[in-house]
């Protein structure tokens, strides 16, 4: 190993790159997985303050909110999304036809 004597650092200057404010999503989720409270916190996480996330599935909302608390999700800590739930199946057009489906910048289809 050689030592570094009397080393110098050449003067620069470095631009503030500002990062573009990210900006509030609407995110549909068509499904239900055992695991969702755990794709709930990291979409909380990395989303932008103010973004939605639809939980689209046949679970009914009384019991989707149960399984979400039992699996350790605490809804009240959600800082960045709010979720909207709406019952329905993803397979049969005229439910999927009763969401703004052209208002969602992003749509998953999760299996069980």
């Amino acid at each position: 190993m050689v030592p570094i004597v009397n080393a110098k650092v050449k003067e620069a200057s470095f631009k503030n790159i500002a990062r573009p404010a990210r900006k509030s999503q609407k995110i549909l989720l068509c499904g239900w997985r055992r695991d969702i409270d755990d794709m709930i916190v990291v979409l909380d996480a990395f989303l932008a303050p103010g973004s939605e996330l639809w939980m689209f599935n046949d679970v009914l909302e009384k019991e989707r909110e149960k399984k979400l608390t039992d699996g350790g999700l605490d809804i009240n800590r959600l800082v960045n999304i709010s979720l909207v739930h709406r019952e329905g199946n993803a397979v049969i057009r005229r439910h999927l036809e009763s969401l703004p489906l052209q208002s969602f910048d992003s749509v998953s289809s999760i299996k069980f």
